[in-house]
């Protein structure tokens, strides 16, 4: 997801560059350097903005990370209340 973001950033950025220049009647060679300096800005400010979105999405679809230490603990507790409900026996 990361990459094809900053993908579509970049080629996005290249053409609406590449338009403004036209309509002002640049020469074509600051048309195209002016693009593809914009081309490569936006592919690393992409990259950036699409690791932040996809971080956003994966903690909103399955939450936060639980701490190794509580998982084990969670697991010995339903195996303690067996062995009490043994002895109760």
């Amino acid at each position: 997801m990361t990459k094809r973001f900053s993908g579509f950033m970049a080629i996005f950025a290249f053409f609406v560059t590449c338009v403004s220049g036209l309509v002002t009647d640049l020469g074509m060679e600051k048309v195209l350097l002016r693009g593809l300096a914009a081309m490569v800005v936006f592919f690393f400010i992409g990259l950036l903005v699409g690791a932040i979105a996809n971080k956003i999405l994966l903690d909103s679809l399955f939450g936060e990370e639980v701490p190794i230490e509580e998982k084990e603990t969670e697991e010995e507790e339903p195996d303690a209340g067996k062995a009490e409900a043994a002895r109760v026996k």
